[in-house]
């Protein structure tokens, strides 16, 4: 049920009659000098668990992951990966941990807010600056981890502080938000004489969006030049 090659001299690039071993449940093929994934594995059907991690992967082709229904374990960090196929998603109901620290990820790809099982994400190391809200929404997590990443939102202090403490920054930046539209909203409605008329006018022909660029037309219709 294990097929072990890891650090198989550093220079194991292809995987002959692997697919053969269809009963597979367990492959790790870690510390090697594997550049293209491996489709042989394709009828690897039992696999639950895959380790390709620490190899020179760039790219994983779409239609490998929907081979693999009872997939729970993937290891792939310390390739040079900046994104996932989508039929990842095909083991969303069993995928329980996922490594893809040591990347190129600029961004959390989309397909795994829809692994639903997920609880251990491993994610350091990569160019990130920011999460998704729906990450900490929609996923179980039990284990996240986010260093050496540049963020912006949440702040890395917020991050250090563990899952719940990135949760409540989420909730409070909502709560933030709500407040300062209805702030906007407000001003708006409340104006006399200051070119309500314009500032329709401009939002349904130009699409100003914000709070900035409105504060900023706002303050020109108020000028004495005007």
């Amino acid at each position: 049920c294990l097929y072990n090659c890891t650090e198989r001299f550093g220079t194991l690039k292809y995987l002959n009659g692997i697919s053969n071993l269809c009963n597979l449940k367990k492959l790790i093929l870690s510390k090697n000098n594997i550049a293209d994934f491996p489709e042989e594995i394709r009828n690897l059907v039992h696999l639950e668990r895959l380790d390709l991690n620490q190899n020179q992967i760039r790219v994983i082709p779409e239609g490998v992951f929907s081979c693999f229904p009872k997939l729970k374990h993937l290891r792939l960090n310390n390739n040079r990966l900046d994104n996932l196929p989508k039929d990842l998603v095909a083991c969303s109901s069993t995928l329980q941990y996922l490594n893809l620290s040591n990347n190129l990820f600029q961004t959390i790809p989309l397909v795994v807010l829809e692994l639903t099982n997920l609880q251990e994400f491993y994610v350091q190391n990569n160019v990130l600056q920011q999460l998704p809200m729906m990450l900490f929404q929609k996923l179980p997590l039990k284990m996240f981890k986010v260093s050496g990443n540049p963020l912006r939102q949440p702040p890395y202090e917020v991050c250090a502080g563990g899952i719940r403490q990135i949760i409540s920054y989420f909730n409070q930046l909502q709560q933030c938000q709500g407040k300062e539209d209805k702030r906007v909203k407000t001003m708006f409605l409340g104006a006399s004489l200051a070119g309500k008329s314009t500032i329709c006018k401009s939002l349904q022909q130009r699409q100003i969006g914000g709070s900035c660029c409105l504060m900023a037309r706002w303050h020109e219709w108020q000028s004495p030049s005007s």
